[in-house]
């Protein structure tokens, strides 16, 4: 089961990337690519992978109690990947809201304002901090050799990619509300 996690983490990461960056385009009207059915393919892996997630987290809280051992500072870490992901799911629920509205004509977007420009930012913050958090242990679990030496180069274009989705949620704004 973690191995099947593993795998699925690293496609999330991946489409979360190409979602990212060509949705970031589309919000400041540099293009548009139709990847709709990429953001279904990634909320279905993304289930999976939160699904997984509690189990594995509920039977370590269960093992911890049994034993009457916590940890509890030692296992900020475990508790920080955990609470990241869950963080994520909150803020997954603005963003879905923010972009999805359907009614009889067709789709629609609901007005961006400032709530859903600072769910969608803390969905980036959020997204940040669990591949902060979870990047090294994702590598050695996928088998990479010396994870350290590449570890810097991953976080480097996970900041770029956060950075160009945030902008893109900030352009975006501006556009529904100056322009």
């Amino acid at each position: 089961m973690r191995r099947a996690n593993t795998i699925i983490a690293a496609a999330i990461l991946i489409l979360f990337i190409i979602h990212g960056v060509f949705g970031a385009y589309q919000m400041m009207g540099l293009g548009y690519v139709n990847i709709k059915w990429l953001a279904y393919v990634m909320v279905v892996l993304i289930v999976v992978h939160a699904v997984i997630g509690f189990y594995l987290s509920a039977k370590t809280h269960k093992i911890q109690k049994k034993s009457g051992v916590e940890y509890k500072a030692q296992n900020r870490l475990f508790w920080a990947r955990r609470d990241s992901g869950i963080a994520i799911m909150l803020f997954l629920a603005v963003h879905f809201i923010s972009f999805t509205h359907n009614t009889d004509d067709g789709a629609r977007l609901y007005r961006f304002d400032t709530f859903r420009l600072i769910g969608n930012i803390l969905l980036v913050v959020s997204v940040g901090l669990h591949v902060l958090t979870n990047i090294r242990p994702l590598m050695i679990s996928l088998g990479i050799k010396k994870a350290g030496s590449i570890l810097a180069d991953v976080l480097f274009v996970m900041s770029i990619v956060l950075i160009v989705m945030a902008v893109g949620f900030i352009v975006y704004f501006i556009r529904w509300n100056v322009m």
